[in-house]
């Protein structure tokens, strides 16, 4: 239950987050598989939590405890996924770029947030106390599957994927 709850709050994230993969498509050779379109959606994704907290945070300081602890605790649940997530999206913006991927990866994640980010700016502490205990709830259920193939990331999937040639 809390599981749902949390991504059904972050999902507020997906809704605003356009065509991020599209963005990472002005490069040389557009094209993604779908693993690497999920990954660099998920990148997106991911970064966009953490730049949550750290708005509300700015925002709210009385935020900091909980939004550390929340911080805290999914990078100690998905530690792993997240370095093997950042070893692949690097991979895929450096076919795209080559010698400029993890740059233009970074770049990528910040351009495809922007919006969502910008909304945030206008959370009341009451929603940026709820967006912090979503990202503990997603750390606390362990379930990287969940995060990585549901929820915001398959909100979007089919926009994305129609926005992002498939490689042959």
């Amino acid at each position: 239950m809390k599981l749902k709850l949390a991504i059904r709050i972050v999902s507020v994230l997906a809704a605003l987050l356009g065509t991020a993969a599209a963005s990472a498509q002005r490069a040389p050779v557009a094209c993604m598989s779908d693993p690497e379109l999920r990954d660099v959606l998920l990148s997106v994704y991911t970064f966009g939590l953490a730049q949550t907290a750290g708005i509300c945070v700015r925002r709210y300081p009385q935020l900091k405890p909980n939004a550390n602890t929340a911080i805290a605790a999914f990078e100690k649940s998905y530690g792993k996924e997240l370095d093997a997530l950042d070893k692949r999206t690097r991979a895929v913006f450096e076919r795209l770029y080559p010698g400029r991927g993890g740059a233009m990866r970074d770049k990528n994640d910040r351009s495809a947030n922007d919006d969502a980010l910008r909304s945030i700016e206008g959370y009341s502490r009451e929603q940026c106390a709820a967006a912090i205990a979503s990202l503990n709830a997603l750390a606390t259920a362990q379930d990287w599957k969940t995060i990585a193939e549901g929820g915001p990331l398959a909100a979007v999937w089919e926009s994305e994927r129609a926005a992002v040639p498939k490689c042959k």
